[in-house]
């Protein structure tokens, strides 16, 4: 019973481990975004490439679709977007600026803690959940987590 309990134990830390609470600390600076993952689908902003999961590949290519028509389809769709262009810099007193082509909102943020995941608010009304992954900030428009919506990863700036 002692051995159970002692593995239940460890098993609790290690999951709580991996539900990284991002503190404001963790935030301030310049973050710039590094790649966009969607629906199995990965755009790397620093190359240009786009990938695809093994299951997206093989949808594609049972409906007779070039994977690669297909990459360049969606590099295509996403050049007037402009969400490689977009910036965040942190500062301190839970303050930041959110660049957005030639636009910048100057705002105020919270974060808290639900369901093992930070939520920011921003000031203006967005909610998005915020994590730290392999050194990347990942942020998920609220009601996209698990509903294949997009995630992106945001690289800080030395």
């Amino acid at each position: 019973m002692k051995k159970l309990h002692i593995t239940l134990i460890a098993l609790f830390m290690l999951f709580a481990a991996q539900a990284q609470t991002v503190t404001e600390k963790d935030l301030l600076g310049e973050w710039t975004p590094s790649k966009l993952e969607m629906q199995g689908t990965t755009i790397n902003f620093k190359t240009g490439d786009v990938t695809f999961s093994k299951e997206v590949e093989e949808e594609a290519t049972a409906g007779g679709q070039d994977i690669e028509e297909v990459k360049e389809m969606v590099k295509e769709g996403l050049a007037g977007q402009g969400i490689d262009k977009v910036r965040v810099v942190f500062k301190p007193g839970m303050a930041a600026d959110f660049h957005k082509e030639d636009s910048v909102k100057n705002l105020t943020y919270t974060l808290k803690e639900e369901n093992g995941a930070t939520i920011l608010t921003r000031s203006d009304g967005k909610i998005m959940v915020v994590s730290l992954k392999d050194g990347f900030l990942q942020i998920v428009p609220e009601g996209q987590d698990g509903a294949g919506g997009p995630s992106i990863f945001f690289e800080k700036k030395k």
